[in-house]
């Protein structure tokens, strides 16, 4: 039986060839002691590590200079950088693996535990995107495939929040907003760009035609080039509108299509709706299927405040107050060019609402026409419980009902 090394703090393996067998040691674990210890009695074949083509493409691949290079350095001083396994599964060093198993060479393995696979390739952005000589898009659109581990960090914060609400500490009530988690900011902070750089890649993603991302890719158009091509590409097919939610919700966003009809039927104006506006009238008759005691957000523009109040009057809200989206670029306008929009808080009843000490101002990137900043929903979903619709939905949201014909346009 092997003895246990002593180590920095993890599990690790050192993989030889010649023997055909993994050696294990552990260090800084004594109660797994005797676990490690009955798992080194047991012969580890190298080909039980399981080899992955997600992991081993989620980074770009050396070029043949580069692979040469580090080909050369480990048949020079042996392979000093250990491999990453997910259980049996390696996540990082494929090159390092390819070059060892080709000429024999000894390597050594660090194993680590996640949940999934998403999570384990969130590790591996974070830990390894400064090693590589990746480009912003890379690294942002990598960051974007694990919204879905941002996604759920964030309902947990939220729920944490609800219970600290819950408690009815006043000191507690300071911090709880605090504990939501806005995802761009968070996708950015991993990818190491700005949030504005992860806009436009999603846009990027989501819109631009294959030339124009392999282009992008290959580093001969830069993001801003890609993602104006990318605009220019969005073009919205007639959807059939999705099946009216069921029963009624308590927490309602509702952001109409207001009737800008100025040259509508002008393909080369800047400000052309892409989507069919209507009318005021359209928009007053609509159901809005709200609980007795309901909040509901109405976005609307300088152009329809006034509008949006009688529109409120003739669904039986009454306004309390307007949040303004302050945007970080400057848009269109006949007068001054606009850089807000505005949400008027309005309710019904006597709805639950978990006040702290929210601002009447949110903060968010500007993207793709109509679609509101992500902070907006996550204050929302802080301070608002109970069952949640979006009217006019352009894209689906967790733990929300959405209704509307483009309710996937931006997934």
């Amino acid at each position: 039986m092997a003895d246990v090394e002593q180590g920095k703090g993890q599990i690790y393996f050192i993989a030889d060839h010649e023997s055909n067998a993994v050696k294990i040691g552990i260090a800084d674990f004594p109660e797994w002691r005797d676990e490690i210890k009955e798992f080194l009695g047991e012969k580890k074949n190298k080909s039980e590590i399981q080899l992955d083509e997600e992991f081993r493409n989620f980074f770009p691949p050396l070029s043949d200079e580069q692979k040469t290079g580090l080909e050369q350095d480990i048949l020079a001083h042996g392979c000093l950088a250990p491999l990453v396994l997910w259980g049996n599964t390696l996540i990082d060093g494929y090159h390092r693996y390819d070059i060892c198993h080709e000429h024999g060479t000894p390597f050594q393995v660090v194993s680590f535990n996640f949940g999934n696979k998403l999570e384990a390739m969130y590790w591996l952005l974070a830990h390894q995107k400064n090693r590589r000589n990746l480009s912003k898009y890379e690294l942002a659109s990598r960051a974007l495939a694990l919204r879905p581990i941002i996604e759920e960090k964030a309902r947990g914060r939220r729920q944490q929040a609800g219970e600290l609400y819950h408690k009815g500490s006043p000191k507690v009530f300071p911090n709880r907003e605090n504990l939501c988690i806005h995802t761009d900011e968070e996708l950015a902070k991993l990818a190491g760009v700005s949030q504005d750089t992860i806009y436009k890649v999603e846009t990027i993603l989501e819109s631009a035609d294959q030339k124009t991302k392999e282009r992008l890719g290959k580093g001969e158009i830069t993001i801003n080039k890609a993602y104006k091509e990318a605009k220019q590409q969005q073009i919205i097919k007639p959807t059939k509108p999705t099946e009216p939610p069921e029963g009624v919700f308590s927490v309602i966003v509702i952001d109409p299509p207001w009737p800008y009809e100025k040259r509508a039927g002008d393909p080369t104006h800047r400000g052309r709706l892409p989507y069919p506006s209507m009318s005021l009238e359209e928009i007053k008759q609509l159901n809005v299927p709200a609980t007795g005691d309901c909040i509901l957000w109405l976005w609307t523009t300088n152009a329809f405040m006034h509008d949006a109040f009688h529109v409120l009057e003739a669904w039986q809200f009454t306004p309390k107050t307007i949040l303004t989206w302050v945007k970080d670029k400057i848009g269109l306008g006949d007068w001054l060019r606009g850089q807000t929009e505005h949400c008027i808080l309005a309710i019904k009843g006597h709805p639950t609402i978990e006040l702290t000490n929210q601002s009447t101002v949110i903060y968010g990137a500007l993207r793709e026409h109509s679609r509101k900043p992500d902070e907006f929903y996550q204050m929302v979903e802080c301070l608002c419980p109970g069952r949640k619709l979006e009217m006019f939905a352009r894209t689906k949201r967790q733990d929300w009902a959405s209704h509307g014909n483009e309710t996937e346009h931006f997934q």
